[in-house]
């Protein structure tokens, strides 16, 4: 049958709900486009721009909450992942997911009804003007959004789904195995890219198309 994937937000116990297999939504854009929405910190000089840029990239007229999932820690777990690295929860939440649920972070997320992101819409990504980048608060690296156009390797969606799905079983329906995600549990943000952190943080965007690049050409049909 294979393994079914679901998007956690663990700090604020919000889920996407089923999304199927990894490699049926990883390329397509489908549900998983969120990201570029929840992540995103409005410009202090243009908030009301930055809003309108995401609005409009839904199909519908729904507000949306931007920024919602900014600084919190999240992953794409599948359904048969019975481990985790190693620092991703806290000893409650460890105790918690072993004590009754066995281990498996899918089955706390479906018995306690983990309510989808609010208002968050789905419609397509986001259209970023100016030099906005991803950063991983943990790690101290960002990417260059332009970065990732120009390597025609996807976007925000597909860069993350790529270091942050984690499983301890490798079927994902790709030709590449992304089960065991370096980020699985980081926190992001997408803001735009000021002087402190292109200063004290390291440009990751060229490794990052590196790597993500021959996937994306592999899901292409």
């Amino acid at each position: 049958m294979g393994q079914y994937w679901v998007l956690v937000n663990l700090d604020k116990c919000e889920a996407s709900g089923h999304l199927g297999k990894l490699g049926e939504f990883w390329s397509t854009g489908t549900g998983h486009n969120l990201f570029s929405r929840l992540l995103v910190i409005p410009s202090e000089s243009d908030p009301d721009e930055t809003v309108k840029a995401i609005s409009t990239s839904l199909s519908g007229s729904q507000p949306v909450n931007v920024g919602d999932w900014a600084g919190d820690r999240i992953i794409c777990v599948g359904d048969y992942a019975s481990s985790y690295p190693e620092g991703l929860f806290t000893k409650e939440e460890l105790d918690t997911l072993n004590t009754k649920y066995e281990g498996s972070l899918w089955s706390l997320v479906g018995e306690e009804h983990w309510p989808r992101p609010k208002r968050c819409g789905w419609g397509r990504s986001p259209k970023f003007e100016g030099e906005w980048v991803l950063r991983n608060l943990k790690k101290k690296v960002y990417l260059r959004l332009k970065g990732l156009e120009e390597g025609n390797c996807g976007g925000v969606e597909q860069v993350l789904l790529a270091y942050i799905s984690w499983s301890t079983d490798s079927s994902c329906a790709m030709h590449y195995d992304l089960t065991q995600g370096e980020w699985t549990g980081d926190s992001f943000d997408i803001a735009l890219l000021d002087d402190q952190t292109k200063e004290e943080w390291k440009d990751v965007t060229e490794v990052v198309v590196k790597r993500v690049k021959p996937i994306w050409d592999s899901e292409q049909y």
